[in-house]
This record gives C-alpha cells, sequence and structure tokens, in this order.
C-alpha cells in the first residue's frame, strides 16, 4: 500500500514536483514475467496536472505515464481519474515494438 505519491515532471532537465496524490487505493503490481506498474484511482475537485511522461519512485524504481490517463466526471465538482505509471521496461519494449514496426518489410517485400 501507498500513502503518498509524489509526481515528477522533467523541467529543463530538473526534476520538479508536479503533484502529491494521497492514495490508499494505490496499487503495484508486479511479478516475474508479468505486470510491473503502479495503478492509483484519485477522486478530486479539480483535475491534477498530471501527463504524459510524469513520473513517480517506488522502491528506487521510476513509473513512469506512458499513455492518457482515464479521466470520469462524476458532477462538476467531482473528477475520476485513474493513472497508470509503468516500470522502466514498458519504455524499452514501447521502443522495440516501434523499430520493428518502421524497418519490418512490408508483407509485400517478403514475397518477392
Amino acid at each position: 500500500m501507498i500513502d503518498i505519491l509524489e509526481v515528477y515532471r522533467v523541467v529543463s532537465g530538473i526534476d520538479t514536483k508536479v503533484a502529491s496524490i494521497a492514495s490508499d487505493d494505490a496499487i503495484l503490481a508486479n511479478g516475474i514475467m508479468s505486470k510491473n506498474e503502479v495503478s492509483v484511482t484519485v477522486v478530486t475537485d479539480t483535475i491534477p496536472d498530471i501527463q504524459e511522461g510524469d513520473f513517480i519512485r517506488v522502491g528506487g524504481i521510476k513509473y513512469k505515464i506512458n499513455r492518457a490517463s482515464e479521466f470520469a466526471d462524476k458532477s462538476s465538482v467531482n473528477h475520476t481519474t485513474t493513472y497508470l505509471f509503468e516500470a522502466p521496461e514498458y519504455t524499452l519494449i514501447d521502443k522495440i515494438l516501434t523499430c520493428l514496426l518502421y524497418t519490418s518489410p512490408s508483407p509485400r517485400d517478403r514475397t518477392r
């Protein structure tokens, strides 16, 4: 269980704190050959300025938001947001897949 998450953003090359999320609902999911991520859902009156690329540190590991977070408006003053912070290997996997997509021959080229 994680009580406080300090969220950082790199600004001019410096890790800058952009938000603190108090949450008893933060879940660290990790295992061998399995997920390695921190998921947290918060309910606030204003949507925090947390965006793709922002990160937290848990147990010395930097978990980063790699995709848009999920938002739901419960009312005009009650917003639910789910943030998914992913471990460094997710960024590596994304880069490998992107590289494969752009360097693999097309199916048409493979039949020649």
